[in-house]
């Protein structure tokens, strides 16, 4: 790719350049790959340029990067798996048939199980800790 990106396919490889820039995320190689599908599925990559993490849109003719921060890659897959989420618990509650209604709630359920995982990666990003000091403060106050 032009301008010295390298695309990220695989967990590991993020993975490693994440311990390697000295971002203290940690995430798992099932994390890594989950955050790596959901951007594929809304035609995005991960990839570096250089020190920098990029997101390229992968949609456009001339792939446009953009400097992207791993909080931000997490806190986009957390609100597209909720927005994926909701349109599955609608589609199951509307099947056509029983074989419909199985395929639909099969989907519905592994969205949950994607959300237990980003849920626990959302709370390390700088979002989900803003969150959670937030909460306590309100929760003193009281």
């Amino acid at each position: 790719m032009a301008d010295g990106c390298v695309i990220f396919t695989k967990a590991e490889e993020l993975i490693e350049w994440l311990d390697e820039n000295d971002i203290l995320m940690n995430l798992t190689d099932k994390e890594a790959g989950l955050l790596l599908s959901y951007m594929e599925g809304h035609g995005y990559s991960i990839g570096a340029r250089g020190d920098k993490l990029v997101r390229v849109d992968t949609t456009e003719i001339d792939e446009v990067l953009e400097d992207y921060s791993i909080d931000d890659v997490i806190d986009a897959v957390f609100d597209w798996n909720y927005e994926l989420k909701a349109e599955a618990d609608k589609a199951r509650r509307n099947p056509d048939n029983f074989i419909d209604f199985c395929e639909k709630q099969d989907r519905y359920e592994s969205l949950v199980k994607d959300e237990r995982i980003i849920e626990k990666m959302f709370e390390r990003t700088v979002y989900g800790k803003m969150i959670i000091s937030t909460l306590n403060k309100v929760s003193l106050v009281k």
